[in-house]
């Protein structure tokens, strides 16, 4: 069996800069619990439900004022297909 044959092809991703606010919509007008944050072409991290609820909502952070970059984690593995 290949990646190809049970990834995901249609995925949301999200940019550095792009609010907290509108990621937890993404994740939950998707259904998912994560999205890849990319820098152009290039995935530099991921953020999962958990890093909002431990990195923001935990730490007492403004989620108002919360960037996708803020509370991702920056090492992602990928893959080709």
């Amino acid at each position: 069996m290949k990646i190809k044959d049970i990834m995901t092809n249609n995925v949301v991703s999200v940019k550095l800069e792009t609010p907290i606010t509108e990621v937890t919509k993404i994740i939950k007008d998707n259904n998912v619990g994560s999205v890849p944050v990319c820098d152009g072409q290039r995935v530099v991290g991921i953020v999962t439900d958990r890093d909002i609820v431990l990195r923001g909502i935990a730490m007492d952070k403004d989620i108002n004022t919360l960037k996708a970059k803020d509370v991702m984690t920056a090492k992602v593995t990928t893959v080709d297909s």
